[in-house]
């Protein structure tokens, strides 16, 4: 368990960062990790997988805002920063997850590199050992699109659209009809898949155009000589153009599947 106002400075301390930071700053840390230490409390005494995965991810975001806070990832601080600008408030991201799922697990923190999930384990040793499997799962997952094979009261059918992969996830989307198309990040926690985030939904009658459209944009931004390659990619690393579809405000614009590569531009 971390102590509220102690992560973000002893991470800085542990890296011969400076501390001394003004009042409001240190005061802005404390609040912060207050709420999430309230979060992270949240989850205690449910399912192993839910409070595993949750207290994990709550640990990732303590330590990401750690290492940004020492400006060595510019691109991910202008990535965090414009899209929870961007996003944050809308109602098709309340849940506190989807957003930074893709910041801390897909999005490269360099240009070329890897997710800043990865420095976490390589930056945080102490922690790494806690926290490595349900990393290492979420660096592997990826947002998806889904047909809802069957929508159940404690579990969820779906096949992925161009993978042909079937999942079951151990939880029910609300009762969604069959064949209707999901778009969710599906991660695998404690032997259990399960859906990590919000979904979006779209009717089975727009599942051709759906699928024309990624067949499109993946082609001409992301095209590698293999469709399955190509959709793959385009899956884990077109987050801001997704997220611009998910949301319920729509008077934001379509951002372009690449719009991640606008972060790294100073």
């Amino acid at each position: 368990m971390f102590k509220p106002g102690q992560v973000i400075i002893n991470y800085l301390k542990s890296q011969g960062r400076n501390i001394d930071l003004p009042l409001d700053q240190l005061r802005q840390f404390q609040e912060f990790e207050r709420m999430i230490q309230a979060r992270f409390e949240s989850y205690e005494g449910k399912e192993f997988s839910v409070t595993y995965g949750m207290q994990s991810f709550i640990t990732v975001q303590m330590l990401v805002i750690a290492i940004m806070a020492t400006g060595e990832f510019p691109a991910l601080q202008r990535c965090y920063d414009d899209l929870l600008k961007l996003f944050k408030h809308d109602k098709a991201f309340d849940d506190g997850i989807s957003l930074e799922s893709w910041i801390f697990f897909n999005f490269p923190a360099t240009r070329g590199g890897h997710p800043i999930g990865r420095e976490v384990l390589l930056q945080s040793s102490k922690t790494a050992s806690t926290i490595a499997l349900f990393v290492e799962k979420a660096l592997e997952s990826r947002l998806g699109l889904y047909e809802v094979v069957k929508d159940g009261a404690d579990q969820c059918q779906l096949k992925e659209l161009f993978t042909n992969k079937r999942i079951i996830v151990g939880q029910s989307l609300g009762g969604v009809e069959r064949s209707t198309i999901a778009l969710c990040r599906v991660i695998e926690i404690g032997g259990k898949h399960w859906v990590f985030g919000n979904t979006a939904e779209f009717p089975a009658a727009r599942r051709s155009l759906i699928e024309n459209m990624v067949e499109d944009k993946m082609s001409i931004y992301f095209y590698n000589g293999n469709d399955l390659k190509s959709y793959e990619t385009m899956m884990r690393l077109a987050g801001p153009y997704w997220f611009s579809i998910m949301a319920s405000d729509d008077s934001h614009d379509i951002l372009n599947p690449d719009h991640y590569l606008q972060y790294y531009k100073v």
